[in-house]
């Protein structure tokens, strides 16, 4: 008796600590993606020409955020999102390796490109429009190669709370001509299981290209 009550309060503590964990990751993905798109982007206000012509064609320049850049190859400063130990580095929002950084900036800007076509606007170098993104924040699903490398307790089999944070600016003859905010967070742990590495930030930035394209739209 006095064995099954043992067992009984492990597995009460265990499951309020993994009740805990999942709670505090949820509320935090969930104030992020919170956020709906913002746009103080119009069209109709930049361009001012006599016939109001449309922008017709758009160059797209992506960048990292200087946080990420630092976390490619670190953990992030912030102490809250610091591992609890060294065993545990897939909370450690950081080491996320230069290389697969630098293939989710070249999708976001593939992405970009795709949707503005749609919209009848061209993607040129020569373009007088430019369109600045920053990709700012992001989670991988699944840990990263590199993560798994600098913490081998890690494997592909753990997984978590992934997406993306996006800031874009307009700029129309070298006038800012307006802005796009917007973040997306996954909030349920039950679709990451059937997730790769980076599901969920490939699916934030397919939101964030299709409402930005919406945007530079003209009606």
């Amino acid at each position: 008796m006095k064995k099954q009550l043992i067992i009984k309060k492990q597995f009460i503590a265990t499951a309020l600590i993994a009740g805990f964990t999942l709670a505090s990751l949820s509320q935090t993905a969930l104030a992020d993606s919170s956020r709906r798109f913002k746009s103080t982007i119009n069209t109709s206000a930049v361009n001012t020409s006599a016939i109001n012509t449309p922008i017709r064609a758009v160059r797209i320049n992506v960048v990292l955020s200087d946080d990420l850049i630092y976390r490619a190859n670190h953990l992030s400063k912030n102490l809250r999102h610091r591992p609890h130990n060294y065993r545990d580095g897939f909370e450690g929002h950081g080491f996320y390796g230069e290389r697969d950084l630098n293939h989710l900036a070249e999708h976001l800007k593939t992405k970009l490109g795709k949707q503005l076509s749609k919209h009848g606007i061209a993607i040129s170098d020569d373009a007088d429009a430019v369109l600045n993104v920053i990709l700012k924040n992001v989670q991988p699903t699944r840990p990263t190669f590199y993560q798994r490398t600098k913490f081998p307790s890690l494997s592909y089999e753990s997984y978590g709370l992934g997406g993306a944070g996006f800031e874009a600016n307009l700029v129309v003859d070298g006038k800012d001509s307006g802005s796009t905010t917007y973040a997306w967070f996954a909030t349920d742990l039950y679709d990451a299981q059937f997730s790769g590495t980076w599901s969920d930030t490939r699916r934030a930035i397919s939101h964030f290209a299709r409402k930005t394209a919406q945007s530079l739209k003209h009606d």
